[in-house]
């Protein structure tokens, strides 16, 4: 690999890790099957990822390696990843020994660096210096078992909690052994004191799957009660013996079943491990005397794979009890067992037969959207009233296509039908950006759904979009969509935003306090120090406001703000004092800003400069806002931030100019930043900070968000609190005199109070003399 292929390699690396789609296996094939010059199977696991990097490693280290090495040590980019796939061991060790030169490497990659070195000693050696290494206790399993040294093994099983070993970490160590007897012995001596390993019951469970003897397992499911066991764990015991004719007693006899403590759920699961549809169709026919519940049903009826089959169940669902609600009480039985079969030709046949199977409007309406199909959807749109369909059917799923101008039209149509059109209307509010087209914009779009899979359905109907959209397991079935590079340009760019939030909306999800609604803006449209300090100069003086008018009007910052949207004006504060960061005089953009980044420490900051000069993702982050579904918050909230990014690089230029040619408009620049330089009415600051940075048309929607959501603020003391002592009180003043001789706001000051103080001490002398 030569060079420019590397470079290619970086950027496109980058932009995977940044978007998050090493989790999308199309994607991520796409990229390790360009690089690793290998095929890889059309679903990929971690191994066939780890195998594809190692093929990448392996053809850095036949080309250019030398040029790769100074990539990753001079700009620290998460290639340095590969290294753990390298044969160059004394190579990956300096990069452990020099590890805090490198942000990209986390804890995890440390563990994963030494446990590529693959020698023993070398893995023990940072055992021992766990700690001095930054190595977390959850890691430090993963070392040991990489040792491969089954009496060292068994030694940390012994000092476990000296390594601040958890039970489940302990189990895997027990497996790791590989000595049958040995975990017989740890099961059989769990909970004696002088060798209490603290296994939960789930633990022993894992130990006992682990010796991979049937007639051993059948022995502990006889002996569960004295080993602790719980019915789940007698139930994957039950099938990991794998045993049929076994499994089986266990599905037909009921007193057996009942003694283990295994209910209809456990055996629908066990029926579904004998794997052989026949016999899942035997056990739908013998229903009631299996004592089988409807959902139950419906999920063996999935499990067969059998599309005719499941078909027969659907037309004959009312003997098969398939017509009662299922246990949620929200979405019927039969509409889930089409649904699930993930078939849209075969939905779209159903749904033309409707009749014939008794579907009703609200099984209809949720079988069209699962076809994820736009045309297919406005077609029955068209066609609602022979499809049964009312008019609050029909605007879910007009938002679903996701067609800005079809969404429109049909807004017109329905006004003439008088039907309340309310949802529709957001969507075609002509809210748009209004930023320089060079400019170039990013957001994620965090949101939940009342269903876990609706990612996999919000994927489907964004699939021809460019946008991404994954799971978040920091919500609750959450989703986030992450948009491609959009531009300042007003019309495209606002109407793509439109397009997914109408998705989101049609599908539906929602948004909770743990949704955010981050925001990036191109780094490259600052083009000099004096941007930078501009930029740093208005957000600290503003950041109180900030916070105040970064949400839609009538809400306040959701309670995650004060840890993952920190304030950042007290670090710059204290930066200044300590002399790390200066504002003053001539110094590199590119260490500027890293010296910006490093000041910052977290990328949970209210503006985040991590990203800052990284190739393929070069953005300042702004994390203020709450998340939102609501496209006209979305652009507002880009004029806002993109704004202030411009506002800095204009001032810029003004700056620079002679006192002379600084015009009327320039002007008034000039003195809302001397406002917020040395303003202390708040309103006057939030005022100036609007006039700054949002164009005259749209300044009353942000002094509305300021006027009513301030008092908000005001009656939620905590989270006001959590807030402000994070922010600097002091002021950073850059310039408030322009031209060559510009003196900035804190010698403004000191200069005032001696001009002041000799003035008082002019007029004693004149009253002396006067009095004389």
């Amino acid at each position: 690999m030569d060079e420019e292929e590397i470079d290619s390699l970086n950027y496109e690396y980058n932009t995977i890790i940044n978007e998050g789609v090493m989790e999308d296996s199309q994607e991520a094939r796409d990229f390790l099957e360009k690089y690793s010059k290998i095929k890889l199977p059309e679903v990929i696991v971690d191994g066939d990822i780890d195998k594809a990097c190692k093929a990448i490693m392996m053809r850095i280290e036949d080309g250019a390696y030398d040029y790769f090495c100074q990539l990753i040590t001079k700009d620290a980019t998460p290639l340095i990843k590969f290294m753990q796939f390298s044969t160059k061991k004394d190579d990956i060790k300096s990069l452990i020994a020099d590890r805090r030169r490198y942000p990209w490497l986390d804890p995890d990659d440390v563990k994963n660096l030494i446990i590529a070195t693959q020698e023993p000693d070398y893995i023990k050696s940072c055992i021992a210096d766990r700690e001095i290494l930054g190595i977390m206790s959850y890691d430090v399993k993963d070392l040991i078992i990489a040792t491969h040294d089954t009496d060292y093994i068994k030694s940390c099983i012994t000092d476990r909690a000296i390594l601040g070993l958890m039970s489940y970490e302990v189990k895997d160590l027990i497996i790791a052994t590989h000595d049958t007897d040995y975990i017989k012995s740890c099961i059989a001596d769990r909970e004696y004191r002088e060798f209490f390993l603290g296994l939960m019951p789930y633990d022993v469970k894992d130990l006992i799957i682990a010796i991979q003897d049937p007639d051993y397992i059948k022995s502990c499911i006889a002996d569960r009660e004295n080993l602790g066991l719980m019915p789940d764990d007698v139930k994957k015991l039950i099938i990991a013996t794998q045993d049929p004719d076994y499994i089986k007693s266990y599905i037909v006899n009921i007193e057996d079943r009942e003694n283990l403590g295994l209910i209809s759920y456990d055996v629908k699961d066990l029926i579904i491990a004998i794997q052989d549809p026949d016999y899942i169709k035997s056990c739908i026919a013998d229903r009631e005397n299996l004592e089988l519940m409807p959902d139950e049903v419906k999920d063996l009826i999935i499990a067969t794979q059998d599309l005719d089959y499941i078909k027969s169940c659907i037309v004959d669902r009312e003997n098969l009890g398939l017509d009662a609600y299922d246990m949620d009480n929200l979405y019927y039985s039969v509409k889930d067992l089409i649904i699930e079969t993930k078939n849209p030709s075969c939905i779209k046949s159903w749904i033309e037969d409707r009749e014939n199977l008794g579907l009703n409007s609200y099984i209809v309406k949720d079988l069209i959207i699962a076809t994820h199909d736009p045309d297919y959807i406005k077609s029955c749109i068209e066609d609602r009233e022979n499809l049964g369909l009312d008019a609050s059917d029909a605007v879910e799923m007009i938002l679903l296509t996701g067609d800005i101008e079809y969404i429109a039209e049909c807004e017109r149509k329905l006004n003439r039908e008088q039907i309340d059109v309310e949802k529709l209307s957001v969507f075609t509010k002509k809210v748009n950006i209004n930023l320089p087209p060079e400019m170039t914009i990013g957001v994620e779009i965090e949101t939940e759904g009342q269903e876990k899979d609706n990612s996999e359905a919000i994927k489907k109907f964004l699939i021809k979009t460019g946008w991404k959209a994954k799971g978040d397991g920091s919500l609750v079935n959450g989703t986030e969509v992450v948009s491609p590079i959009l531009t300042g340009d007003s019309e495209n760019s606002s109407n793509e935003i439109r397009r997914v939030c109408a998705v989101l909306n049609g599908v539906p999800q929602t948004i909770s306090e743990r949704c955010g609604g981050h925001i990036h803006i191109g780094a490259d449209y600052l083009t000099s120090k004096q941007d930078w300090v501009n930029l740093i100069e208005i957000w600290t003086n503003a950041e109180k406001v900030l916070y105040t008018i970064c949400n839609e009007e009538g809400s306040i910052p959701r309670n995650g703000v004060p840890q993952y949207a920190q304030p950042i004006s007290k670090k710059i504060e204290e930066a200044m004092k300590t002399g790390t960061i200066s504002l003053e005089g001539e110094e590199d953009l590119s260490e500027f800003a890293s010296t910006v980044a490093t000041i910052q420490a977290s990328r949970y900051s209210g503006i985040n400069f991590c990203n800052v000069g990284k190739k393929g993702k070069n953005t300042i982050e702004f994390r203020l806002p709450n998340g939102t579904i609501n496209p006209n918050t979305w652009i507002e909230n880009i004029n806002l931030f993109g704004g202030i990014v411009r506002s800095a690089h204009e001032l810029s230029i003004i700056q620079a100019k002679p006192e002379g040619q600084i015009t009327e408009t320039e002007r008034k620049m000039l003195d809302n930043v001397e406002m917020l330089q040395t303003g202390e009415n708040e309103e006057q600051i939030a005022k100036a900070l609007i006039e700054l940075c949002i164009t005259p048309e749209d300044r009353h929607v942000y002094m509305d968000r300021y006027t009513t959501n301030n008092p908000l603020l005001d009656n939620s003391p905590d989270m006001k609190d959590a807030i402000t002592r994070q922010i600097s009180t002091s002021k950073i003043g850059k310039k408030v005199f322009t031209g060559k001789d510009a003196i900035n706001g804190e010698d403004y000051n000191k200069g005032a109070a001696i001009i002041e103080e000799e003035l008082a001490r002019d007029n004693i002398m004149q009253g002396m003399e006067q009095g004389e």
